[in-house]
């Protein structure tokens, strides 16, 4: 089979939004490949998940996410793939350059607790106005799992 990669900067069709962009690839994908690293979660002042809260403007990072793993739940993508990527260090012993372990080097940050609405709504808008989900699914599909209590959450309804 043939593999075709959509990566934003270079596949959106020219006057074409962001999210219409994004969305359409996503609709077409079945395997999802997340590539996360500390600028996905922390690239102040541009962005800074930890000060994300429930009244917060739609962000794409976690639109993209919550896109991603809603269509995974609902069959439309048949895998996500996470690759965490830590930061990029210059190694002495080798005299190269090479990524840190994600994890141990703290990549990751305290999440807050949040569920952000704008996020969730358009994931939502997105999934009501997909003309294959919206004819085959009945409105339950399109709704949020809930999460247990104290489970960290950063996407709705997600760990």
């Amino acid at each position: 089979r043939r593999l075709t990669v959509f990566w934003d900067k270079a596949c959106l069709t020219a006057g074409e939004g962001w999210e219409q962009g994004f969305s359409r690839a996503l609709a077409s994908s079945r395997l999802v490949v997340l590539v996360m690293s500390r600028k996905t979660f922390a690239n102040p002042p541009k962005y800074d998940v930890s000060t994300l809260d429930e009244d917060s403007k739609c962000d794409n990072v976690l639109l993209e996410y919550e896109l991603v793993l809603e269509m995974f739940e609902l069959g439309r993508v048949r895998g996500v793939l996470p690759l965490l990527v830590g930061d990029l260090k210059h190694d002495s012993d080798i005299g190269e350059e090479v990524y840190t372990h994600f994890f141990r080097s703290k990549c990751m940050p305290e999440l807050p607790e949040s569920v952000i609405s704008s996020v969730q709504s358009k994931a939502l808008s997105f999934l009501e106005n997909d003309p294959e989900l919206s004819a085959e699914l009945p409105e339950e599909e399109l709704s949020v799992p809930d999460v247990p209590e104290g489970t960290p959450s950063l996407l709705a309804g997600r760990t």
